[in-house]
């Protein structure tokens, strides 16, 4: 887990050069980069390649993570609102991570299976799929954008 937080936190540091390469893709390639380190995990042999997987999964959240946070503060009419908008992102991925234990065990109910340590990964690839075909299809719209303030070069007056 620290491996995944620590690129989470790299990505986010070197958010803006990520940008700038990936341009109008970030959001494509980076919910690709998660959906390609979560498969990895889930039918992974071996534990380097477990590591590897979370590595790739880190990558992509690492630079997701940031966008997701500036769309929200966008989503208000007014500046007072950007605490608030922040709040009800942040409140609802910590709520998942208190309840992606009860989720997963309710999903294996009822498909009658046995809760095993690669489940959760396999909802996380579905979770990623769905995602990415929206993050496909809204890729033209106010979701699937990106400012263009991100990947330009400031400029020194």
């Amino acid at each position: 887990m620290s491996i995944f937080f620590l690129m989470v936190f790299f990505c986010g540091i070197g958010l803006t050069p990520i940008v700038r390469m990936l341009r109008g893709n970030t959001v494509l390639v980076c919910t690709f980069l998660c959906l390609l380190g979560m498969t990895i995990v889930a039918i992974a042999p071996n534990v380097s390649l477990v590591g590897a997987g979370v590595v790739i999964a880190g990558m992509g959240y690492g630079a997701l993570q940031p966008l997701f946070y500036n769309k929200a503060t966008q989503c208000v009419n007014r500046p007072s609102l950007t605490t608030k908008a922040l709040s009800v992102i942040l409140t609802a991925n910590y709520s998942t991570i208190v309840l992606e234990p009860l989720i997963t065990q309710g999903i294996c109910k009822l498909l009658h299976k046995s809760v095993d340590s690669t489940f959760p990964f396999f909802i996380s690839v579905a979770v990623c799929v769905i995602f990415l075909i929206f993050a496909f299809l809204l890729r033209h719209t106010f979701i699937g954008t990106i400012s263009n303030t991100y990947y330009q070069k400031q400029v020194n007056k």
